[in-house]
């Protein structure tokens, strides 16, 4: 499901100078549908596990984007580290927010609006991704060389 849930989007309007910006990919069409497929599932009472190539929950979109869309659905969440324990969200947003507050000293949980919006660290990706525009000029230039 990586055109819907995944954490590269296609759409150029979810970056902002390079990072992936998880609220604008919360209010797209694509992931919407993506967790409607999600919710469905969770709604039949099947256990699924999403799974990308970021073993650190707090390094990836499914700690700071899922996970919090699944708590606020309130729908458990158990992330696996890549040591093999298990994390709750709770404790995935305090180990980015820090100590349980946001960038403004409010706190973080459990209302996880403030902490998408405000806190950087789980707002946007941590890696910065060049635009499509320039994967494509860079590609072209390579097939060139």
């Amino acid at each position: 499901m990586g055109d819907t849930l995944g954490g590269r989007p296609a759409d150029t309007s979810c970056y902002l100078n390079g990072q992936v910006d998880y609220v604008k990919v919360r209010e797209k069409a694509f992931y919407q549908k993506g967790f409607s497929y999600i919710h469905s599932a969770w709604q039949r009472q099947l256990s699924i596990a999403l799974m990308c190539s970021e073993a650190k929950p707090q390094e990836c979109h499914r700690g700071k984007l899922i996970g919090n869309t699944l708590v606020e659905q309130q729908i458990e969440v158990a992330h696996i580290d890549e040591a093999g324990d298990k994390k709750t969200q709770e404790a995935i947003n305090q180990s980015l927010v820090g100590k349980g507050k946001t960038t403004d000293d409010q706190p973080a949980l459990p209302g996880l609006e403030a902490p998408l919006t405000q806190n950087e660290k789980i707002r946007f990706s941590r890696k910065k991704y060049a635009s499509t525009k320039e994967r494509s000029i860079s590609s072209n230039v390579a097939s060139w060389l």
